[in-house]
């Protein structure tokens, strides 16, 4: 709300927020799962850092940062070299599942845009390689994730997990100008004529929370970021041309996060 508003009471609630989080706080720079001490969840850190990220933007914070830097610290010991690479799922759960690598991609490449340093850059080649190398599947898609214990993988084809790596694409796009890997995400036909398999496109236990935050960023894309907007996710290049057209508004006329156009 607080990037479409920029109202002073939404952007007070986003400082609140990003002040209570420290309750959850591990030693280390991680996130536990509750208030009491329980398992860190690597996808869950995910989606911490990639909110103080939008945070740092919306409240013109560098400052936070480095908290992003200390969970990215964190992502990268969840690294399964053993097993040929990807991010586990928490701690003592050795899947490798779609959801703890590919939004450590956009991570990266947003940190590496905001600090300089190639070792950000270097490690979302290192994901971004391993996502199409051992969980895409021939058409495109992401399969779910890697049985920690058999090797065998899971060939779900679920959305939230297309929604995390149509971002990670679209910031590789941003990082790089490079359409070929912005066309990745649209190689398949869309669900109304290829539907998703095994539990389909949202399964029936799957809480609201978690189809929302993997499918938030690629609904309301700003242009390439510039120097000024190092901290956006990147540009969708959906459709001809220039994403969004000139004058170009949407049912719901939010206002992006450039402010230079009605998405």
């Amino acid at each position: 709300m607080a990037q479409a508003t920029h109202a002073a009471a939404d952007l007070a609630r986003v400082r609140r927020i990003v002040n209570s989080l420290h309750v959850y706080l591990a030693p280390g720079g991680a996130y536990h799962a509750r208030v009491v001490r329980s398992l860190r969840y690597y996808d869950d850190n995910n989606w911490v850092a990639l909110d103080l990220l939008d945070a740092a933007q919306v409240l013109h914070d560098p400052s936070l940062l480095q908290p992003v830097k200390q969970i990215f610290a964190f992502l990268t010991t969840g690294w399964d070299a053993k097993l040929g690479g990807g991010i586990i799922w928490a701690d003592g759960k050795l899947d490798r599942p779609t959801v703890s690598t590919a939004p450590a991609i956009s991570i990266a490449l947003r940190l590496a845009a905001a600090t300089h340093d190639p070792s950000y850059r270097a490690w979302a080649d290192r994901l971004y390689a391993w996502m199409n190398t051992a969980l895409r599947d021939p058409n495109g898609l992401y399969y779910d994730h890697i049985d920690g214990s058999t090797g065998a993988i899971d060939r779900d084809l679920v959305s939230y997990n297309q929604g995390v790596m149509i971002q990670a694409n679209l910031d590789y796009y941003s990082a790089t100008g490079r359409r070929r890997i912005c066309a990745r995400p649209s190689r398949s036909p869309p669900p109304r004529q290829r539907p998703f398999k095994g539990r389909g496109i949202i399964p029936a236990t799957t809480p609201p929370s978690t189809p929302s935050i993997s499918w938030r960023s690629p609904i309301c894309m700003p242009p390439r970021p510039t120097r000024q907007t190092w901290l956006l996710p990147a540009p969708t290049c959906s459709g001809p041309g220039r994403w969004p057209p000139p004058r170009e508004r949407c049912a719901t006329r939010t206002r992006c996060w450039s402010r230079r156009h009605l998405c």
